[in-house]
């Protein structure tokens, strides 16, 4: 039928005038396949709402340095620090950071939510805003999540958004990108470091992607659940995924 297209409209509706006379309740599903946000998987087509991730390898300096995409290179001898990969001798062994794009959307940005509900949430309402608060009772999202590969533990990309640096900066005090390599090596404050970076991503998801669906359905007189990509485990995937659970499930109704 097509992503939310005018025949997908014609039988919803008769759905819900069914329901009405029947005195059954419809639920909302927001997307056409998991995970949500995507709009059938066309919204990531647009740059400006692609996800966006940092990839890291071991290299020369020299190669990091001819790499247009590079963000920081430590020194292995002195992974404590960044340096300027054209500033090192062009055979020392550096790890470098790169910037890169997934197949998915940018989760931890508010336009990419706004774009979402623009082309699904809102033609709903538009479409069929007589039934909001009585016939259609709930708004269902699915599979909820930062990254949009599947992963293996040490071999992922690190998430990323434009606005990151800035934000865990004013969170935490300190520079993320000048303490990248701590998030895959085994430094000291390794750990404190990489947990700040799990809260920040969680607190831009809550805050720019969950939480205005919320709002939304709330205003409408509908509710939200759903769940989160791998919210059954391993508790490795889950950190990785989407950090933490519990702020999601307080933005919804039902958990």
């Amino acid at each position: 039928l097509g992503y939310l297209s005018d025949r997908w409209f014609e039988q919803v509706r008769h759905a819900c005038a069914e329901a009405r006379r029947l005195g059954l309740e419809i639920w909302i599903y927001d997307e056409q396949d998991c995970p949500s946000g995507t709009v059938g998987r066309q919204l990531w087509k647009d740059p400006a709402y692609q996800q966006q991730t940092l990839s890291f390898a071991r290299m020369t300096a020299g190669e990091a340095a001819a790499d247009p995409s590079l963000v920081r290179a430590f020194p292995v001898g002195g992974l404590a620090r960044p340096a300027p990969a054209a500033s090192l001798p062009p055979g020392t062994e550096v790890l470098a950071f790169s910037a890169a794009t997934l197949q998915s959307v940018d989760y931890l940005k508010r336009e990419v939510c706004e774009a979402f509900m623009d082309r699904t949430h809102r033609r709903y309402a538009a479409a069929l805003g007589e039934y909001f608060g009585s016939t259609i009772t709930t708004v269902y999202t699915d599979d909820l999540n930062h990254l949009a590969i599947d992963i293996k533990p040490g071999s992922h990309p690190e998430i990323y958004t434009g606005a990151l640096e800035a934000e865990f900066r004013r969170e935490h005090g300190y520079s993320l990108l000048d303490n990248l390599a701590a998030l895959v090596e085994a430094l000291p404050g390794a750990y404190r470091i990489r947990i700040d970076y799990r809260k920040t991503l969680v607190r831009l998801f809550c805050a720019n992607f969950v939480a205005p669906m919320s709002a939304w359905c709330r205003r409408h007189g509908v509710v939200l659940t759903g769940h989160l990509y791998g919210d059954e485990g391993p508790m490795a995937f889950e950190a990785v995924k989407y950090g933490d659970p519990m702020p999601f499930y307080e933005a919804e109704d039902i958990p």
